[in-house]
C-alpha cells in the first residue's frame, strides 16, 4: 500500500529541517528531558567486573537502538552513585566522546528492567518526559540521517571527538501528538525488524559463499581437482590424504625465508616503494603500486627486494588470527622493499608456481597450523623457525598451475555473487535509513498504516 502524506505543511524554522506537518511543534532537546542532561559515572579499571550492570559506549551501537541488558559489563556502586546516575525505561543516552567522527552522538534508549543500572562517564545520559515524548520515537529520530549529520556538524575533533551537552540539549525536535509519536515508532519497528531480518539473511549468505569458497580452495590445494585420482596418507593429521603422485614437504626445504626492513619512521612518506603489513593482509596478492613510500638505499633494496614467486606472511600481530596470513608476488616491483612486520619465502626454482602460491598459502588450515604452533605472549608472533616446519603439498608444475587456473575462474564466479550480494545489504541499509528519516520528519504519514 502506498504510504500517505501529511496535507498541510508548515515551515518548520529550521533551515536544515524545512516543512513540517502542521500539527507537529518543534522543540529544543533539553526541554523535553525531566532533570536536562548529565555525565555518566566514572570508576577506576580495578572497579569493574562485579557489582551493578553498567552501560558503555559499546552497549549504544546495536542496529535496533535499544541497549541489551543482557551484554552489560559490572561495576561496584555505593547508593549515592546509583541514585545519581541509575537508568530507568525510556532513558536516552548518547556517546559524547568517539575516536572516529561517525561514532559521536550515537543514541539509544533503555528497556524496562528489574535489575538495578548505571551508566559511565563516557556517556550523556537523559530522561524523556513520558506525557510529553515517546523514547523510542525520540531514538528513530536520532537516527534519522539529517539528524545524524546535523549532530555530526556540532561535534569538534582534536585528539579525540568531542559533543557537549549543550549542543546535544539545544537540538531541535519534531514532536508531532504522543498518540501520533507511539503510531510512527511501532511502524519503524515493525519496517525496520522486517528489513534487518532480509539483511540478516544476506549477510548469511555472504558468510556461506565465504565459507564455500574456502572449503573449495583447500580441496583444490590438497586433494587436487581429479576426484579419481589413486590417493596415499600424507602423514600430516589436518591435511589428510593426498593424490599418490604429490609430495609433502616442509617448506623450509623449499626456500629462504627473509624478515623485513626495519628503519626509522622519519624515513617513511617518501622515495621508493614499500609493502606494508596492510598490504599483505588485504591482498591475497600483492599490490603492484604500493602506496607506502620509504628513503631505502641500495643495500636495503637488494637484501629485501621482492620477485615474481616470493610470498610475504605476516610476523606478528595482537591476536593470533591474524599471523601467517600470505600474500604473494605476481609482478616486478621496481625497487621494493616490505616491512619488518613482514617474513619473506623465496621459492627454489622449479618447486611452486606463483598463481599456485596465492591459493595455497591462503588456505585455512595453514592459519589454523599457525595458531596452534605461535608463541603468543603480549603479542602473537610467527617465527622463521615456525615456517620452516609448515608441510606443504606438492603437485607437479603443470597441475599445480591447472588448479590455480580452475581456482582463478572460481574466485571470479565469487567475487561476482559477493559483489552483488553486498549491494543489494547496502540497499537494504540505505532504503531502512530513508524510512526511519521519511516517518519521524513528517514526509510521510504512517497513521493507521498495519503491520
Amino acid at each position: 500500500m502506498k504510504v500517505k502524506t501529511y496535507p498541510d505543511m508548515k515551515d518548520s524554522g529550521v533551515p536544515w529541517i524545512g516543512e513540517i506537518p502542521e500539527c507537529w511543534e518543534t522543540i529544543r532537546l533539553k526541554f523535553l528531558l525531566e532533570g536536562g542532561l548529565r555525565n555518566g559515572l566514572f570508576k577506576k579499571k580495578d572497579q569493574f567486573g562485579r557489582g551493578t550492570k553498567l552501560v558503555n559506549v559499546s552497549d549504544l551501537y546495536s542496529g535496533d537502538f535499544y541497549i541489551n541488558d543482557d551484554t552489560l559489563e559490572r561495576v561496584e556502586t555505593t547508593p549515592k552513585e546509583v541514585e545519581m546516575f541509575g537508568v530507568h525505561g525510556g532513558d536516552l543516552f548518547f556517546v559524547r566522546s568517539s575516536l572516529k567522527l561517525e561514532g559521536i552522538a550515537i543514541a539509544a534508549c533503555a528497556k524496562e528492567s528489574e535489575e538495578t543500572r548505571v551508566f559511565e562517564c563516557h556517556l550523556v545520559g537523559g530522561r524523556p518526559h513520558k506525557n510529553r515524548v515517546n523514547s523510542r520515537f525520540v531514538t528513530y529520530y536520532l537516527h534519522s540521517r539529517t539528524i545524524r549529520d546535523r549532530l555530526i556538524s556540532l561535534a569538534q575533533t582534536t585528539t579525540m571527538t568531542t559533543i557537549s551537552q549543550d549542543k546535544i540539549g539545544g537540538l531541535p525536535v519534531l514532536v508531532p501528538k504522543l498518540e501520533e509519536q507511539h503510531a510512527i515508532a511501532s511502524y519503524l519497528d515493525r519496517k525496520t525488524a522486517a528489513i534487518d531480518s532480509i539483511i540478516e539473511k544476506k549477510q548469511r549468505l555472504l558468510t556461506l559463499l565465504e565459507e564455500k569458497r574456502a572449503a573449495l580452495i583447500n580441496h583444490a590445494v590438497t586433494k587436487g581437482l581429479n576426484p579419481d585420482v589413486p590417493m596415499k596418507d600424507s602423514g600430516v593429521p589436518w591435511i589428510g590424504e593426498i593424490p599418490e603422485h604429490w609430495r609433502v614437504m616442509k617448506l623450509g626445504y623449499l626456500g629462504q625465508l627473509q624478515n623485513g626492513l626495519n628503519i626509522g619512521g622519519d624515513s617513511f612518506g617518501s622515495g621508493d616503494p614499500f609493502i606494508s603489513y596492510g598490504d599483505v593482509y588485504n591482498n591475497a596478492i600483492l599490490p603492484s603500486n604500493p602506496v607506502g613510500l620509504v628513503r631505502s638505499s641500495v643495500n636495503d633494496q637488494m637484501k629485501y627486494s621482492l620477485r615474481v614467486g616470493d610470498v610475504l606472511f605476516t610476523r606478528t600481530s595482537e591476536t593470533i588470527d591474524d599471523i601467517g596470513i600470505a600474500s604473494t608476488c605476481l609482478q616486478e616491483i621496481s625497487k621494493v622493499t616490505f616491512a619488518g612486520f613482514l617474513i619473506r619465502f623465496r621459492p627454489l626454482p622449479g618447486n611452486l608456481a606463483p598463481s599456485f602460491s596465492s591459493f595455497l598459502f591462503r588456505n585455512q588450515n595453514i592459519q589454523g597450523y599457525f595458531a596452534r604452533n605461535v608463541n603468543l605472549v603480549t603479542r602473537a608472533s610467527l617465527s622463521q623457525d615456525i615456517l620452516k616446519t609448515l608441510p606443504i603439498c606438492l603437485p607437479p608444475l603443470n597441475e599445480q598451475i591447472q588448479i590455480a587456473a580452475h581456482l582463478s575462474k572460481m574466485a571470479l564466479a565469487f567475487e561476482q555473487l559477493d559483489r552483488f550480494l553486498v549491494r543489494q545489504v547496502e540497499l537494504l541499509k540505505e532504503r531502512r535509513q530513508a524510512l526511519i528519516t521519511a516517518a519521524v520528519t513528517g514526509k510521510i504519514d504512517v497513521r493507521g498504516e498495519e503491520a
